[in-house]
Protein backbone atom coordinates (compact mmCIF):
# COMPACT_ATOMS: atom_id res chain seq x y z
CA UNK A 1 0.00 0.00 0.00
CA UNK A 2 2.35 2.56 0.94
CA UNK A 3 5.34 3.40 -1.83
CA UNK A 4 8.35 5.03 -1.33
CA UNK A 5 11.67 6.00 -3.17
CA UNK A 6 15.59 5.83 -2.85
CA UNK A 7 17.03 9.19 -2.68
CA UNK A 8 20.72 8.94 -4.17
CA UNK A 9 22.91 11.40 -2.02
CA UNK A 10 26.44 9.91 -2.74
CA UNK A 11 27.36 9.89 -6.94
CA UNK A 12 27.01 5.83 -8.72
CA UNK A 13 29.61 4.16 -8.99
CA UNK A 14 31.90 4.57 -12.13
CA UNK A 15 33.74 1.10 -12.92
CA UNK A 16 35.95 3.55 -15.89
CA UNK A 17 36.91 5.75 -13.02
CA UNK A 18 37.49 3.03 -11.11
CA UNK A 19 40.21 1.07 -13.02
CA UNK A 20 41.80 4.35 -14.40
CA UNK A 21 42.47 5.04 -11.23
CA UNK A 22 43.78 1.22 -10.38
CA UNK A 23 46.33 1.32 -13.35
CA UNK A 24 47.00 5.16 -12.13
CA UNK A 25 48.59 3.82 -9.11
CA UNK A 26 50.17 0.72 -10.13
CA UNK A 27 52.33 3.47 -12.71
CA UNK A 28 52.93 5.91 -9.76
CA UNK A 29 53.31 2.81 -7.20
CA UNK A 30 56.19 1.28 -9.97
CA UNK A 31 57.85 4.79 -10.57
CA UNK A 32 58.13 5.78 -7.00
CA UNK A 33 60.32 2.28 -6.00
CA UNK A 34 61.95 2.96 -9.14
CA UNK A 35 62.70 6.50 -7.37
CA UNK A 36 63.67 5.15 -4.36
CA UNK A 37 67.13 3.69 -5.72
CA UNK A 38 67.76 6.58 -7.63
CA UNK A 39 66.30 9.92 -8.94
CA UNK A 40 66.44 10.35 -12.86
CA UNK A 41 66.92 13.16 -14.45
CA UNK A 42 63.78 15.42 -14.88
CA UNK A 43 63.69 15.32 -18.99
CA UNK A 44 63.83 11.46 -18.34
CA UNK A 45 60.48 11.61 -16.07
CA UNK A 46 58.43 14.13 -18.26
CA UNK A 47 56.20 11.11 -20.62
CA UNK A 48 55.51 9.84 -16.85
CA UNK A 49 54.32 13.37 -15.27
CA UNK A 50 52.69 14.08 -18.82
CA UNK A 51 50.89 10.90 -18.39
CA UNK A 52 50.14 10.75 -15.11
CA UNK A 53 48.49 14.39 -15.70
CA UNK A 54 46.36 13.71 -18.45
CA UNK A 55 44.60 10.64 -16.93
CA UNK A 56 44.10 12.75 -13.68
CA UNK A 57 43.15 15.55 -15.87
CA UNK A 58 40.73 13.03 -17.63
CA UNK A 59 39.48 11.34 -14.36
CA UNK A 60 38.46 15.00 -12.60
CA UNK A 61 36.26 16.27 -16.04
CA UNK A 62 34.24 13.04 -16.06
CA UNK A 63 33.81 13.13 -12.51
CA UNK A 64 32.49 16.77 -12.62
CA UNK A 65 29.86 15.44 -15.13
CA UNK A 66 28.74 12.49 -13.09
CA UNK A 67 26.05 13.87 -10.39
CA UNK A 68 26.71 14.33 -6.74
CA UNK A 69 30.75 12.93 -7.21
CA UNK A 70 31.96 16.59 -5.77
CA UNK A 71 33.58 13.97 -3.37
CA UNK A 72 35.54 12.18 -5.92
CA UNK A 73 36.75 14.80 -7.86
CA UNK A 74 37.95 16.60 -4.57
CA UNK A 75 40.17 13.50 -3.78
CA UNK A 76 41.60 13.19 -7.59
CA UNK A 77 42.21 16.86 -7.49
CA UNK A 78 43.97 17.35 -4.15
CA UNK A 79 46.45 13.95 -5.39
CA UNK A 80 46.92 16.03 -8.96
CA UNK A 81 48.18 18.97 -7.00
CA UNK A 82 50.34 16.61 -4.84
CA UNK A 83 51.69 15.55 -8.09
CA UNK A 84 52.44 18.78 -9.65
CA UNK A 85 54.42 19.39 -6.15
CA UNK A 86 56.93 16.54 -6.88
CA UNK A 87 57.11 17.71 -10.76
CA UNK A 88 57.97 20.89 -8.82
CA UNK A 89 60.68 19.50 -6.63
CA UNK A 90 61.93 17.36 -9.63
CA UNK A 91 62.59 20.42 -11.67
CA UNK A 92 64.16 22.48 -9.08
CA UNK A 93 66.68 19.33 -8.49
CA UNK A 94 65.43 19.15 -4.72
CA UNK A 95 63.81 15.71 -5.33
CA UNK A 96 65.57 13.27 -3.43
CA UNK A 97 65.31 9.27 -2.55
CA UNK A 98 64.53 10.94 1.18
CA UNK A 99 62.01 13.49 -0.12
CA UNK A 100 60.32 10.02 -2.22
CA UNK A 101 60.52 7.78 0.96
CA UNK A 102 58.64 10.42 3.11
CA UNK A 103 55.90 11.44 0.43
CA UNK A 104 55.31 7.78 -1.24
CA UNK A 105 52.94 6.96 1.66
CA UNK A 106 51.58 10.41 1.21
CA UNK A 107 50.44 9.37 -2.42
CA UNK A 108 49.34 5.92 -1.71
CA UNK A 109 47.41 6.67 1.16
CA UNK A 110 45.11 8.97 -1.50
CA UNK A 111 45.23 6.25 -3.82
CA UNK A 112 43.51 4.01 -1.35
CA UNK A 113 40.82 6.22 0.36
CA UNK A 114 39.61 6.95 -3.41
CA UNK A 115 40.31 3.09 -4.49
CA UNK A 116 38.53 2.59 -1.04
CA UNK A 117 35.46 4.91 -1.18
CA UNK A 118 35.08 3.99 -5.15
CA UNK A 119 35.11 0.24 -3.69
CA UNK A 120 32.07 1.60 -1.21
CA UNK A 121 30.20 3.00 -3.86
CA UNK A 122 30.33 -0.20 -5.77
CA UNK A 123 29.13 -2.09 -2.87
CA UNK A 124 26.22 0.32 -2.14
CA UNK A 125 25.23 -0.32 -6.13
CA UNK A 126 25.09 -4.07 -5.03
CA UNK A 127 23.14 -3.60 -2.45
CA UNK A 128 19.99 -1.06 -3.66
Amino acid sequence: ILTGCAIRIIAPYDPITDAKVSDLQENVIVKFTEWERKIPPIQDEYKFYDHTDAVLEMLIARNKNIKKSEIVVQMLEKTQANVHIIKNLHQQNELSIAVIKEVKPDIMAQFNAIQAFLMALKKSERTN
